[in-house]
């Protein structure tokens, strides 16, 4: 009366196994963009507090720069950073891309933050 010793062996775990290694490797590789744009984000938020319109645009160049540095995220040039002044408004657009290797022909994955000084208000 004893029991099979055989196991069943379904091939859903390996799919499982594939699945997961997929999974982190999307996350091992994209992690550093995505962190750099949360930085991007942060240092655009912070301007709440300040008003762009006083500040010449190197000021805004140097203080992203600063923040970003501070973070460790070097891969965005400053001269990416677009800033239009009208009478009442300040924007500024930091749109940039990096091409990391991921697998097959996807490679590149751009970003556009935008901080308006009249939707801050």
């Amino acid at each position: 009366m004893g029991l099979p010793t055989e196991r069943l062996i379904h091939p859903w775990p390996v799919d499982c196994v594939g699945c997961r290694r997929l999974f982190l490797h999307c996350g091992f590789q994209t992690r550093p963009l995505y962190l750099d744009n949360i930085f991007v984000k942060d240092a655009l938020d912070s301007w709440q507090k300040r008003d762009p319109m006083d500040m010449t645009d190197s000021e805004i160049r140097r203080s992203v720069g600063d923040y970003l540095n501070i973070n460790n995220a070097r891969d965005i040039d400053l001269k990416q950073i677009e800033i239009n002044r009208k009478k009442k408004r300040v924007t500024v657009n930091i749109n940039y891309g990096e091409r990391i290797p991921f697998m097959g022909n996807v490679d590149v994955v751009v970003f556009n933050n935008r901080y308006d000084s009249l939707a801050a208000q």
